[in-house]
Formats: C-alpha cells, structure tokens, sequence
C-alpha cells in the first residue's frame, strides 16, 4: 500500500473574517448618518465581491487539497514536473493577493485549469500503472 505524500501541505485562506465584521460595522455607522472615512466609504460596497472572491479562493484550495490528499509517493515522483507547474501558478496567490485586484478571477480559472490538467495527468498515470 502506498502512503500519501506528507511533503505536500494543505493550502487555506488566510482572509480574516474580522474585515466582514468591520465592514458591517461601519455599513451600520454609515446608515447611522455618521461620517466615515474615505476608505471605509469606498471598500463598503465591495464587500459582497470580497465575500464572492474569498468563496471562489475557498474552493479552489479546496479542490487542491483533494487531489492532493489522493497523490500518493510513488505519484509525486512520476508527477514531479507537473507539481512543481502547479506550484508554480499557484504560488502568486498563496504569497499574496491584492483583493481590489482584477486579476483574482483570471488567478482563479488559471489555477482550476491548472487542477484539471494535473488531475487529467494523474488518471493517466493511474491507469497506466494499474494495468
């Protein structure tokens, strides 16, 4: 039986949830008739595309976490190179995103494209080594 390969760590986001909270917030002092500052009354309104972004970042990590909790050792040898191309388009989002970016949508279809082509990859693999 072969083993999972331990090298290859779970990604999460690290969106702090407390911005939802100060966004609400400050949404709430804002109906209140209180003046905000300027970059408070300017980030409220993208506060349901924060949400959206950060859902689509979720799931994208998600499924990386899937497919890499089924490669085995024995696959991360074989797959070396297709691993370290999806290291590669993936690495600009686990080092840092700009949220007011809008590139995180392209981000994201590159890594799911990314996801498919390795998961594609590795089927192969499966299936050659299986028969």
């Amino acid at each position: 039986s072969t083993t999972i390969a331990p090298e290859l760590a779970a990604l999460e986001t690290s969106f702090p949830q407390k911005v939802y909270i100060l966004l609400q917030e400050a949404k709430c002092i804002d109906e209140l008739g209180f003046e905000l500052p300027c970059f408070l009354t300017n980030v409220i309104p993208l506060k349901k595309n924060f949400q959206q972004l950060h859902q689509m970042v979720n799931k994208c990590a998600g499924r990386f976490n899937e497919v890499v909790s089924k490669t085995t050792v024995i696959e991360r040898e074989m797959l070396s190179n297709q691993i370290d191309d999806l290291n590669a388009i993936l690495k600009p989002g686990i080092s840092v995103i700009n949220w007011r970016s809008q590139r995180i949508k392209v981000y994201i279809d590159s890594c799911n494209q990314a996801l498919d082509i390795f998961c594609s990859t590795q089927h192969e693999v499966r299936k050659h080594v299986l028969s």
